[in-house]
């Protein structure tokens, strides 16, 4: 909402500029939820699971809705892995409040797995 409005102020083409930068914001925003998620496997791991699941082939598209919903999923993750029910609910909100709903919706019962696994 705050990237609508503040492109509603300019030009169409740095509206454009500015819902690109957005989605790349959402895209390291993820990276770095999987990284604190794979430490625990040492840097050179994590920094390789970074990469392979925030920018595999499902997480790029071109819909933002989309994007903004599979940025939080590490942070779901990472929040059942150390049992924080504030990170995981907060995550979980936020990627239901991104719009995407087919995702958002499948997101709560394999959180609810991963929490009693983990």
């Amino acid at each position: 909402m705050i990237q609508a409005w503040l492109g509603s102020f300019l030009k169409l083409d740095h509206a454009w500029v500015l819902y690109c930068w957005g989605m790349m914001l959402h895209y390291l925003w993820a990276s770095v939820g999987a990284y604190l998620l794979f430490i625990q496997f040492g840097p050179w791991l994590a920094f390789f699971g970074a990469i392979t699941l925030t920018h595999a082939g499902y997480m790029i598209k071109q819909n933002s809705c989309i994007n903004y919903s599979l940025a939080w999923v590490p942070w779901m993750l990472l929040g059942a892995e150390h049992h924080n029910w504030v990170i995981s609910g907060l995550s979980l909100g936020m990627a239901l409040l991104a719009g995407y709903w087919p995702l958002g919706l499948q997101c709560i019962p394999f959180l609810a797995c991963y929490w009693l696994l983990r």
